[in-house]
């Protein structure tokens, strides 16, 4: 079986349930139903069927024989050949009926991936205010691996994580995202924060376990830096970072420049951050 044909399932009279309302609680589902006297169902089929192997699982599809389900079919009240539904959250949110045209299927399973997703998310956060975390930090994670490109997602699941302080699967779920993704705003300078906590963990973890080991002098300042970040004395953590940026800005991929800007969010400081600023300036240009 390849892997698109997992996402590509056909239902009868006594899976209908377990195969469209049931999965449909945990994803987004399209049943598809179709008849092989009908042209354009075959159409719709087979566009279906690739665009569930170019999601790659963001959806289920359903098919529906209407011709060998018949009683099941109009059960379902479905009298048009082909047509198409929506399920979530173990309801039918919106029907087709007709061929939609060659580019139109795509846009709507866009659509409703993106309703799904807020809705998953409203969920989560109802769960986490309600003060069932592990729930919410489950059910943000499944939505994640569903829409990977899904920065918002990814960035709410990393904040809950941070805040039952797991850092290193809140690091774990940025760092498996896209370098472009992680280079943009708030999702970089969470991943810098989680960068400097973790370094600073294990720097205490080496220290706890053999006090004569000395690390590189640049990780060093970095570890430190982590110290001070946990501490909340942000001049004095940035100042730490500055010391391998005078040395080398580009140092493990510029690691301690974008700390620097991370950190830099957090201060008040006016003056102190335009102190910086100039100084990154002359260093990095």
């Amino acid at each position: 079986m390849s892997q698109s044909a997992a996402y590509i399932l056909a239902a009868t009279a006594d899976n209908f349930a377990q195969l469209v309302v049931e999965n449909s609680r945990k994803g987004l589902v399209v049943l598809d139903v179709w008849a092989d006297w009908a042209g354009p169902s075959l159409r719709q089929k087979k566009i279906l069927s690739q665009l569930a192997h170019e999601f790659n699982g963001r959806f289920l599809l359903v098919t529906l024989d209407a011709k060998s389900q018949k009683p099941l079919v109009d059960s379902l009240g479905i009298k048009n050949m082909p047509s198409m539904r929506f399920y979530q959250h173990g309801e039918m949110l919106e029907e087709f009926r007709g061929f939609q045209g060659e580019t139109a299927y795509s846009g709507l399973i866009e659509k409703h991936l993106g309703r799904a997703m807020q809705a998953t998310e409203q969920l989560a956060l109802q769960a986490w205010q309600n003060g069932e975390r592990d729930k919410a930090i489950q059910q943000l994670a499944e939505a994640a691996m569903q829409s990977p490109q899904d920065l918002q997602l990814s960035l709410t699941l990393a904040k809950m994580l941070v805040s039952e302080k797991r850092h290193q699967q809140a690091y774990d779920v940025l760092h498996a995202m896209p370098l472009s993704l992680r280079r943009s705003g708030e999702l970089r300078n969470l991943h810098a924060h989680l960068d400097l906590i973790l370094s600073a963990a294990e720097q205490q973890a080496d220290s706890a376990t053999e006090d004569s080991a000395t690390p590189e002098e640049r990780l060093n300042w970095f570890a430190q830096a982590g110290f001070l970040l946990l501490q909340d004395q942000y001049e004095q953590a940035v100042e730490e970072l500055m010391k391998i940026v005078r040395l080398d800005r580009k140092w493990q991929q510029e690691r301690a420049l974008h700390a620097v800007y991370a950190v830099l969010e957090l201060l008040r400081d006016e003056q102190v951050v335009d102190r910086f600023r100039r100084e990154l300036f002359q260093w990095v240009h």
